[in-house]
């Protein structure tokens, strides 16, 4: 969206909630909800939120719609609880079987995925099939196999998401939607980041650039971090370096908090590779200190690195170092990751 028209919806919002229009103040974020999921613009959470409190609001058709904005929005700003609690309200809301629901129930699968219920995930995909087969949208029926392939990956089931690849590409190519084919190139990447780091690569490299020209600021981050790690697989420790530099501070300007934290994570795995072990052990400690769980093969991948820093540092001191990264704040996680990666570029 370009931003002469954000900042009209935005003086829009304004008046509709200082007037009580709850009509107006509703139905904007609810028309917006790809502004939250993909373009990452948490101003439109907040005008859902003020919406949200208006008199009238709790019967307002725009309701459902509203609701499922808003948990979008805290699916991004890394609180769980109030996703769960503002998707789960919007799909009992919505009518069902229509797109509004479908939206509800991704943020539902969406926040499962981050807290790693994923047996939910799967079950959730599997539902709404039919739903999104009935609706004849590529587009819903393009994120559900998104679902089925990360929730695999994650849990380890490489060969099962692997599987999942063609469909999904022929699905997100039929739906027309350069978002979906975004998506499609970084599960492809994401399945093959171990067993084909050069194939990984390719298909990262096009979800960037696909992500990018439709603004969809979730898949470019989200792929930068995977490209970042196939860099680090490939040996090209300094390439790695600066693509991370990137996604941290990309992620840093749009404020996704949860993604940050993804980031970071890649980030201490790729240190440990490099022996950087000082700034390891403070990262490490910056991302394990909170409520956002790690679990799966990321978790794996965590533990290992943790290890040959601890191995070599000596436990004394990289629990130390582990301390004082456990003292930043969510927000300051991005802006210390940051500082770490200037001083090894510099050298």
């Amino acid at each position: 969206m370009i931003t002469g028209a954000m900042d009209d919806l935005r003086a829009a919002h304004a008046w509709a909630v200082a007037d009580g229009d709850v009509d107006v103040a509703l139905r904007l974020p609810a028309a917006l909800p790809d502004e939250v999921m993909f373009r990452l613009r948490d101003e439109v959470t907040t005008w859902a939120r003020r919406a949200l409190s208006l008199t009238g609001a709790s019967e307002h058709p725009a309701l459902a719609g509203a609701l499922a904005t808003a948990a979008w929005g805290a699916t991004s700003r890394d609180e769980c609880e109030r996703a769960v609690q503002e998707a789960t309200a919007s799909y009992r809301k919505a009518e069902p079987g229509g797109s509004v629901a479908m939206i509800a129930m991704g943020a539902l699968g969406t926040e499962a995925l981050y807290e790693g219920r994923l047996t939910d995930v799967l079950a959730l995909a599997d539902r709404h099939q039919e739903t999104a087969e009935a609706l004849g949208n590529g587009y819903h029926l393009s994120f559900l196999w998104v679902c089925r392939i990360l929730a695999h990956l994650y849990r380890g089931d490489t060969d099962e998401a692997a599987a999942g690849v063609p469909e999904l590409r022929r699905v997100a190519e039929r739906s027309g939607s350069p978002t979906m084919r975004a998506f499609s190139c970084y599960c492809d990447g994401e399945v093959h980041l171990e067993r084909d780091p050069d194939r990984a690569a390719l298909a990262l490299t096009e979800a960037v650039a696909l992500a990018r020209s439709a603004g969809n600021r979730l898949i470019e981050g989200v792929s930068l971090v995977c490209l970042a790690s196939s860099q680090g697989r490939r040996g090209r420790m300094r390439e790695a370096l600066h693509t991370f530099r990137d996604v941290v501070a990309h992620w840093r300007r749009v404020g996704d908090h949860t993604h940050q934290l993804t980031a970071v994570r890649n980030l201490v795995e790729l240190l440990a590779e490099m022996e950087a072990d000082e700034p390891a052990a403070i990262l490490y400690g910056a991302v394990t200190s909170g409520d956002t769980p790690t679990f799966g093969i990321e978790a794996e991948r965590l533990t290992r690195a943790w290890q040959q820093v601890e191995g070599r540092l000596g436990p004394e001191a990289a629990e130390a170092l582990a301390t004082r990264g456990q003292q930043l704040g969510v927000r300051q996680v991005g802006d210390e990751a940051l500082i770490q990666l200037d001083a090894l570029l510099d050298t």
